[in-house]
């Protein structure tokens, strides 16, 4: 359950949806599912999704990426879209 800004640095707490950004991100339990087309019998393990949320100022100035190693990750807006995580 989605309790606070995604960003570390950031205390706002999460109360609507319409204030600030919700992100959906795809998982197994080996990590991030990777970008592009991939068929339901070709995955090993079955997917979740784990729900991320910016508060309304922080939105303003970044968004969330998937790290291989960290996961997903906090970075400046402009960073490549496919390094991105999916908003919702």
């Amino acid at each position: 359950m989605v309790t606070k800004c995604a960003n570390p640095s950031c205390e706002n707490e999460f109360h609507y949806l319409r204030d600030g950004k919700l992100f959906l991100v795809e998982v197994d339990d080996l990590g991030p599912v990777p970008p592009g087309p991939q068929l339901a019998t070709q995955r090993r393990h079955p997917l979740r999704v784990e729900h991320y949320w910016l508060c309304e100022q922080c939105a303003t100035s970044i968004t969330l990426a998937i790290d291989r190693k960290r996961g997903v990750v906090t970075v400046p807006i402009g960073t490549p879209v496919v390094r991105r995580a999916a908003a919702g």
